[in-house]
């Protein structure tokens, strides 16, 4: 407490190496019956005063009021200053206002002696301390500051209403953690050196009451001043920027919210977010901060075209709603994330950084600290138990969850987990020790070992479609335990759907030798398979009778036999073979897959619809149902819809293809 009193006063006050007093610099702008908000003197040469656009908005009566001080101190009651309006009002002359960037510059006739100006800073950036002057409208007092810090800077493409306008539309705008109020419009955003680095416009009401200001470069070209083309001060990285590069945005397809994510291990493309980002999915969506000149780019546009990165969903944790993901290819920029030795303290200070929803801006940072520890269920479902947390001071996540909250080293001290408090500012992040307990379970994920843990990876990317990666995991299990019986079984599939033909082959017949009798079922298959592709189907049928001799119940040997029924135009076996594997396998997608070709065969497009659709909400991730469906649509005179899967069949595609 006594630290921020002391640090209000050196803003008040000059210091002794000539920086000017922030509060001298300020005026209360009085426009018309309406307008009220503050402004800063710019240039006290020129006499300059900057305001707010819609401060002024269309009056014709604007008055500026300076603040008065008696006795050597400062009047801060606003009824003083209205009791003395005739006396304090300074007349003016409005030289230019610019909708678009939501600024104004008034020339006074006159300043009292003891005004000052303020000069612009060099540059801004995330994590920067900041103070603020204003005159908010629902005080009794004049001159009141605040401070915060700077979250992201980025263009805003929609800009902010105002009456039947919109503000600050095609602008750079600084987003601020500090709320500000009616009447604060106007006022400067100063760094701990008194430089301005913005001017308070609006809250952001979309965006948590995100505050914004304009932008410093906008600020320039507005006063016509030539932009900063040198290069940012030498300074020590904060802690954004040491945890940025381990950031990933998250995307899922059962939800339009973003969330993010953090890299754990870039060598081998883990990275961790929540149970809330992934959903239901399999696989999810993830894109890495693009840098220019060691700079992020944080505007939604840079990232409209940029390709998403495939990720697959390893594994779940609904009690710490967590989730361990394997990115399919990982930016040269990215890097592991460190983890902090001790856990956080009730009372440090600590950094966060995440992607809320509601703001045209991504990356953004936000200034936390520590309220106290504690048990709290973070599961939709009670039964699942309580997680320690951290109770956090914090802006409102905007539906984000799964940043980092790193310390002033940049070291991961939790996660923040989209859950907030009753109140507002309260938020809960998932404490170090549940994070260290949840990637020591799941360190199969992270570094395997032992040929199952490679079987376990196999199966996870074989769901989504990965064939190259789940036939190389089949490998590696291979080279641990070279007569590992389960993935003999299935290395000569997964080769052949990796697009190998030659080598599944070869693997399937070393199978054959390796595997005793009763568990050559899976590369038989893989041989029907192959000879079904070469239109041999002589030898196919000799496959695919020889695994139903070892496993009368194998359905997938059904689906096969009706396919080859329905190339011979035997519909009716055909049928019948596909309803046999559908009985055995009712959750399989291959022979729903099957039985609509069938039917598409017999010019029943509506059952073939039918068919195609529950293969698709089994295995979402093949592409080729998509392709089937879409032809059916197109049939059926959908084309809008047969676009659509056409275009989902091609994604999958390019997904399925990993880096």
């Amino acid at each position: 407490m006594a630290m921020t009193v002391l640090a209000l006063l050196w803003l008040l006050l000059p210091s002794q190496d000539g920086r000017t007093s922030l509060v001298d610099a300020t005026v209360w702008v009085l426009a018309g019956a309406e307008g009220r908000g503050t402004g800063w003197v710019c240039n006290r040469e020129r006499r300059w005063i900057v305001t707010n656009y819609h401060v002024v908005g269309d009056a014709n009566e604007i008055d500026l009021i300076f603040p008065e001080f008696r006795d050597g101190k400062l009047v801060t009651d606003r009824e003083s200053y209205v009791r003395d309006f005739n006396r304090l009002r300074r007349r003016f002359r409005l030289i230019r206002r610019h909708l678009t960037r939501d600024l104004a510059s008034i020339e006074a006739q006159t300043l009292p002696d003891q005004a000052k100006s303020l000069g612009l800073a060099a540059s801004t950036y995330p994590g920067q301390a900041v103070c603020l002057v204003g005159n908010r409208r629902d005080l009794d007092t004049l001159w009141n500051f605040n401070r915060g810090k700077v979250r992201q800077s980025f263009h805003s493409k929609e800009g902010i209403p105002w009456r039947t306008d919109r503000l600050a539309k095609g602008c750079r705008l600084l987003a601020i953690d500090s709320l500000v109020h009616e009447g604060d419009s106007g006022g400067p955003v100063v760094n701990d050196r008194h430089e301005v680095v913005g001017v308070v416009s609006a809250v952001l009401f979309q965006a948590q009451q995100i505050t914004a200001a304009i932008e410093l470069d906008e600020l320039r070209a507005f006063l016509e001043e030539p932009l900063n083309k040198t290069p940012p001060e030498k300074r020590e990285p904060t802690p954004y920027e040491k945890a940025l590069r381990s950031v990933i945005l998250v995307e899922s397809q059962s939800s339009r919210h973003r969330a993010t994510g953090i890299i754990v291990n870039a060598q081998r493309k883990i990275a961790v977010t929540t149970l809330s980002a992934v959903g239901s999915n399999d696989r999810v969506l993830s894109m890495f901060p693009r840098w220019d000149k060691q700079i992020v780019l944080p505007d939604i546009a840079a990232y409209v075209r940029q390709p998403r990165v495939s990720a697959v969903v390893m594994a779940k944790d609904s009690r710490r709603n967590l989730a361990l993901v394997q990115l399919g290819s990982i930016s040269t920029d990215a890097t592991s994330v460190d983890l902090v030795d001790q856990p956080a303290r009730t009372g440090e200070s600590l950094h966060a950084i995440g992607n809320p929803n509601g703001i045209e801006a991504l990356w953004l940072y936000s200034a936390v600290h520590v309220r106290q520890t504690g048990k709290v269920v973070l599961s939709s479902k009670k039964e699942d138990g309580s997680a320690e947390v951290l109770i956090l001071q914090s802006p409102a996540a905007g539906n984000d969850s799964g940043g980092p909250i790193v310390n002033t080293r940049g070291e991961l001290v939790a996660i923040a987990s989209g859950k907030e408090g009753p109140e507002s500012q309260v938020a809960y992040a998932l404490g170090l020790a549940e994070i260290q307990a949840f990637l020591r379970e799941h360190r199969w994920v992270i570094e395997p070992k032992v040929a199952e843990s490679y079987v376990r990876r196999m199966e996870r990317f074989r769901r989504v479609h990965w064939w190259n990666e789940a036939a190389n995991e089949a490998k590696e299990a291979i080279r641990i335990d070279p007569k590992h019986a389960a993935t003999w079984q299935l290395l000569p599939e997964l080769t052949l759907q990796s697009g190998n033909k030659s080598e599944a082959l070869a693997l399937a017949k070393k199978a054959l030798e390796i595997l005793p009798p009763r568990l050559q079922s899976g590369p038989l298959m893989t041989l029907a398979r192959i000879r079904l592709l070469e239109s041999n189907s002589s030898a196919a049928g000799e496959h695919i009778q020889s695994i139903l001799l070892l496993d009368p119940k194998c359905a997938p040997a059904f689906v096969l036999r009706a396919a080859l029924h329905r190339l011979a135009v035997r519909v009716d076996l055909a049928m019948k073979d596909a309803d046999e594997a559908i009985w055995l396998a009712p959750n399989a997608a291959e022979g729903f897959a099957e039985r609509s070709l069938i039917h598409v065969a017999r010019k029943d497009y509506d059952r073939a619809l039918d068919d195609v659709n529950r293969a698709i909400e089994l295995d979402p991730y093949n592409p080729a149902l998509w392709e089937s469906r879409a032809a059916l649509q197109l049939v059926r005179g959908e084309k809008g819809k047969s676009s659509d899967d056409k275009k989902a069949a091609e994604e999958l595609r390019k997904a399925n293809q990993i880096r």
